[in-house]
Order: structure tokens, then C-alpha cells, then sequence
């Protein structure tokens, strides 16, 4: 069941104007200047141009978006409308800026993409669900639906293209016999008829051209405010540095690899490592109903359309991969590195590094490969109301991959030596944990330091096996020394209900499934850490083939993939020994190295 996901989608008409790159390589140094447009002096847009022309020669099949513009999909239906309603009224709309690109002849809209998008789908009755718009890129459902809302929303408040088409024909008949309109038609026909009979003649959209090379287009749709949404510090940021190898990842792994003019080089590569991350990452934020079952709940649950939030969640990943932690100078250090690299291959090298090493980052979370601890999402890194949390998922990449590479695998290892206790633990913290860390800051302020509470965490769960402490016992321990606030805000809680688990039981449903769900879950046989059925797991021998063991179902069992990869350094876990179990230095093996990830998902 369910948590209930509020999310609103738009509209998406990305398609009906093309992405594409401003320049056809990176190096920017011989920019030519555009002043070929002074030839043009084109200054204006008026209805013709709005008008479909299988010619191939209109001037519409010349229009281009910058790559690094975002989405047509930031519309609510309301301004939509609204826009429609200004042509209906015979009111101004807003210019737009072009810029030509005198190699190629493509015509690019640095602003008023949205405008021009929503005028000629109104006209061509392309809404964001044609055939056009599933060939020219991934669709998801609800985009669907958004589009069959927002054309029924058209048709109620303004009339489809086609209805006002045959309005105008009896408006003209009406006319042509000097009777009036207003007399002899229904008066929607007659709004739609006279709103048509105008449009011809009404309908221009002013064009400033932008003179200069590509940096003046570029600098000029940085600085361009005047549009209907306006562009944030970080897409500022990102748009400066958009050369970049990471801006370049960034922009593949959101447009699920369907724009190859970001890729210099290892283009089929880089498509299928963005549209596995995007797969990972994203794909299920498009897709969430409703209401979702406890079961199916994605590694990563980011708001749908939100303006920058897609690219502000992959800044953050991308800078900790790199530093470890974020930070304003961190975040601007790793967008604005090789951004000005003139060297083709050096970039390309790099554009192929950051989502190799990105997905190897992801798959030792979840997946089956041989690098995956297979954590399931749902218990650590939402709320205990199944709330996704940036914070919970951060700061436990941040730990996790702290240091050299022995150091990560050994972590690994201790981690899942104490992986059972962790998460009986972890379940009843984590609520603590997130406030504890957004009041030292959001996932924009996150620092190594903050990571350590994973370290005290598993330092405090050796400690509470030595002395036979239960899961229950040591949660109290740790919050005393993590946070005085958290864990008197536990201690409310445990004697008002009685018992940790009640705030799982008493408040709402979900709460209750999570804990059902993580009580009835399939258990690891060698690290007793719950598994993600269908997600995370290998197929283990019990006795080994090679030892003389069968096929047999008796000798089967269902593991991580991290564990049946070093069952051999997996003592049985206890909860109750002499001494805590310390994990056994071991070497990384070579099937482990980030740039030879498996795809098995």
C-alpha cells in the first residue's frame, strides 16, 4: 500500500522545438560571428509561421532550443490558457530571442521556447502525445495524461484549432452576407468564428535577434530574466559551465540519453550508461502512482517537474562522489571542472569517467552485481512515514565511500558484519537522524563530519554485543550521544506509547506497513540484513560446487550480492559474544573496480 504521492504533472512539449548544440564541437575558440542575420531581417512571427508545412522549408523547421535549456514542461495548464486567452483577446505577446547559427542555418530560441510551443500546439493539436512527441524522446504515463487534461482544458476555456476552423467558415458566411454574427451564430460559435477571423492579422510575435558568436548566445540566455520562468542561481551555474564532463553527464542521465550532441566521443557508451542511471535515478519519480506499496518503493523519489530539482539532486551526487561531501565551493568546483578544456578528447574521457564511476556508486546500493550491498530503499532512506530522504541517502553514500578503495571494501565488510543489528537500529533512528542532520544544514551543507554518526553508530553496536545490549537498548545509547534534542524527542515518544515500535503502530497506516514489512522481510542466510526480492539478491550454494555440493534446492539459498561475493570472510553473525567481531583487512579484487560494472538490473 500505500503512501500517498502528491504530484501534478505537466504537460511535456519538448519536441515540438528540438534540442540541440549551439555549436557541432566544444571548441568554442573560433566562434564565428552570426552576423549573417543582418541578411535576414525577419521581425516578426505571424500566423503562417505557426502554420504545419510538410515542405520542409518553413522557417519553423529551423527553430532550435540550446541543449542546456530546460524542458518544455514547467507549464502549469493555467498558463497555457492564459497565453491562448491573450491571442483570443487580441493582447500582445511577449517577443521572443533568436540567435543563428551561421554553419548550420538552425534558428535557436535562447527565450520564449514556452510561447512559441504552446501557439503551435494549439494550432497543430499537439498537447505532448503525438507520435512526433514518442519519437523524439522517452514519454512517460503521466505526461500522457497530463496532455489529454490540458487539451480538454483548451477545448472548454479557448475551443480546439479545429473547432474555431469551422467556426470561422460560418462566421465568414454570416459576414459575406452583411448580417451580423452575433445575430445568426450560437454564441460560442460566434466567439470562436470572430476570434479566428482576427488571428490572421493579430497574431504577431516580435523577434529580437542576438548578433555575435556563440558566447554572446550564450551569455545572453544566461542573463535573459524577462521570460516566464526565470532562471535560478544553481541553473545559472550549470548553464556557465555546461561544457563541463559532469554538466554533460547531468544533461544525458535527465533527457534519459536522447540528446547525442552531448557526447564528443563514446557516444553509444555514454547513451546506455544515462539511460541506466536515468533508469535508476529517475525513471521511477515519472512513473509513481498514486498511491504505492511499501514493497515498491525506488532508491530515489524526487518531486516530478520541479523546476531545478532534478539537476540540483544530481549536483549534489555528482560532488560527493568527487569531495565527499558538498558545499557551495565544492558543488562550483565540480561543474566548472574541464569546462573550458579545449582538448575534445580530454573531455570526452571525462564525460565517460563521471557516469562510470557514478553507476558504480549506484549499484553498490542496490542491483545485482557483484559490488551491491542491496539495501532496500524503503528502510533507509525514507522516513518512517515513507518520506524520501536526500539527506538519509547522502551522508550514507558519504560514509560509505570514504577513503581508499581497501578502505571502502573493508567498510563494506565490517558494515555487513553488523548489518542485522544496524537495521534494527536503524529502523527506529533514522526519523532522529534526518532532523538531527537538517539542523546542521540541508543536503547543500553536508560535510564529512556529518557521515561520521555511521562510524559512532557501528562503534556503539559492537560495543552493545560485547555487553549483550538489544537493537531496542543501544538506540537509546546512541541518540544520547549523537544528539541531546533527538534523543529526549525519543524518549517522549517511547513513554507515551510504551514501547520504540509504537511510532510505527499508532500514527498512520504507512507507518505500520513499513514496520510490518520490515519485520515479514526476506533475511540474507549469511548477514541476516534484509533483502530486496527481485532487486538485490544472488542465488548462493550452501556447499560449495567446487566442495562437492548439488543443485539441489536444499543446498540453495537467497544472499546479497556483496556477501556471496565474500562469503568466505562472513563469520555467522551473533548478537551475543565475548568479543565484538572485527572485521579481517582483506585486498580489493579486480571485479570490483568502478569501470568494470556489470548491467544486471
Amino acid at each position: 500500500m500505500a503512501g500517498k504521492i502528491k504530484l501534478i504533472p505537466n504537460a511535456n512539449l519538448d519536441h515540438i522545438i528540438p534540442s540541440d548544440s549551439l555549436l557541432t564541437t566544444t571548441d568554442y575558440l573560433s566562434d564565428k560571428v552570426s552576423d549573417e542575420v543582418q541578411y535576414h531581417k525577419k521581425e516578426y512571427l505571424d500566423f503562417k509561421d505557426f502554420q504545419p508545412d510538410f515542405s520542409g522549408f518553413s522557417i519553423w523547421d529551423r527553430f532550435r532550443k540550446p541543449e542546456f535549456q530546460r524542458q518544455t514542461n514547467s507549464w502549469t495548464d493555467e498558463k497555457y490558457i492564459n497565453l491562448l486567452k491573450t491571442l483570443k483577446n487580441n493582447q500582445v505577446i511577449p517577443g521572443v530571442i533568436f540567435w543563428l547559427n551561421p554553419e548550420t542555418g538552425h534558428i535557436f530560441v535562447l527565450d520564449g521556447a514556452h510561447r512559441l510551443s504552446a501557439i503551435r500546439g494549439w494550432i497543430t493539436n499537439d498537447w505532448g502525445d503525438s507520435d512526433e512527441a514518442k519519437e523524439y524522446g522517452y514519454l512517460e504515463e503521466d505526461e500522457i495524461r497530463a496532455s489529454a487534461r490540458l487539451r480538454q482544458s483548451v477545448k472548454d476555456s479557448i475551443g480546439d484549432f479545429e473547432e474555431c476552423r469551422k467556426a470561422i467558415s460560418k462566421f465568414k458566411k454570416i459576414v459575406d452576407q452583411k448580417k451580423n454574427p452575433k445575430e445568426e451564430l450560437d454564441p460560442k460559435i460566434e466567439e470562436m468564428g470572430r476570434f479566428m477571423y482576427h488571428l490572421n492579422t493579430s497574431l504577431k510575435v516580435p523577434i529580437q535577434w542576438v548578433t555575435g558568436g556563440y558566447q554572446d548566445a550564450e551569455q545572453s540566455f544566461v542573463n535573459i530574466n524577462t521570460g516566464g520562468t526565470p532562471l535560478s542561481t544553481e541553473e545559472a551555474l550549470f548553464i556557465e559551465n555546461r561544457r563541463s564532463p559532469v554538466a554533460r553527464a547531468m544533461a544525458g542521465i535527465i533527457s534519459n540519453g536522447s540528446k547525442p550532441s552531448l557526447w564528443i566521443d563514446h557516444g553509444e557508451k555514454c547513451t546506455k550508461l544515462s539511460q541506466t542511471l536515468y533508469k535508476l535515478l529517475l525513471a521511477p519519480s515519472d512513473n509513481i502512482p498514486s498511491k504505492i506499496k511499501v514493497s515498491d518503493y525506488p532508491l530515489i523519489l524526487l518531486k516530478k517537474q520541479n523546476s531545478y530539482d532534478r539537476y540540483q539532486f544530481l549536483q549534489y551526487l555528482f560532488c560527493i562522489i568527487k569531495h565527499g561531501q558538498t558545499g557551495d565551493n565544492n558543488i562550483t568546483e565540480t561543474l566548472k571542472h574541464l569546462a573550458n578544456e579545449s582538448n575534445d578528447e580530454v573531455v570526452a574521457d571525462a564525460t565517460l569517467d563521471e557516469l562510470e564511476r557514478t553507476l558504480y556508486h549506484i549499484t553498490s546500493l542496490i542491483g545485482n552485481s557483484p559490488q551491491s550491498l542491496g539495501v532496500l530503499p524503503v528502510f533507509y532512506f525514507y522516513s518512517s512515514k515513507g518520506q524520501y530522504s536526500n539527506l538519509l541517502f547522502f551522508s550514507f553514500l558519504m560514509w560509505l565511500f570514504k577513503g581508499t578503495e581497501k578502505e571502502i571494501l573493508n567498510r563494506k565488510l565490517e558494515f555487513t558484519l553488523h548489518r542485522s543489528y544496524f537495521e534494527e537500529m536503524w529502523i527506529l533512528i533514522k526519523d532522529h537522524v534526518i532532523k538531527h542532520l537538517g539542523r546542521k544544514g540541508g543536503p547543500s551543507r553536508l560535510s564529512k563530519n556529518q557521515a561520521e554518526l555511521f562510524n559512532s553508530l557501528i562503534e556503539c553496536i559492537k560495543k552493545c554485543k560485547v555487553s549483550n545490549t538489544s537493537p531496542d537498548e543501544a538506540v537509546e545509547i546512541f541518540l544520547k550521544d549523537l544528539d541531546s534534542k533527538a534523543y529526549s524527542e525519543y524518549l517522549k515518544k517511547k513513554n507515551e506509547s510504551g514501547k520504540p515500535f509504537s511510532q510505527f503502530s499508532s500514527n498512520t497506516k504507512i507507518q505500520q506497513e513499513v514496520a510490518a514489512y520490515f519485520e515479514g522481510s526476506y533475511k540474507c542466510e549469511l548477514c541476516k540484513g534484509a533483502i530486496d526480492l527481485g532487486v538485490s539478491q544472488q542465488f548462493d550454494h550452501i556447499e560449495l560446487r567446487s566442495l562437492g555440493g548439488t543443485n539441489s534446492i536444499n543446498n540453495g539459498r537467497v544472499v546479497h550480492p556483496w556477501c556471496n561475493n565474500h562469503r568466505d570472510k562472513l563469520p555467522k553473525p551473533r548478537y551475543t559474544t565475548s568479543n565484538p567481531i572485527d572485521p579481517p583487512q582483506i585486498e580489493p579484487k579486480p571485479d570490483l573496480v568502478y569501470n568494470q560494472v556489470e548491467f544486471n538490473f
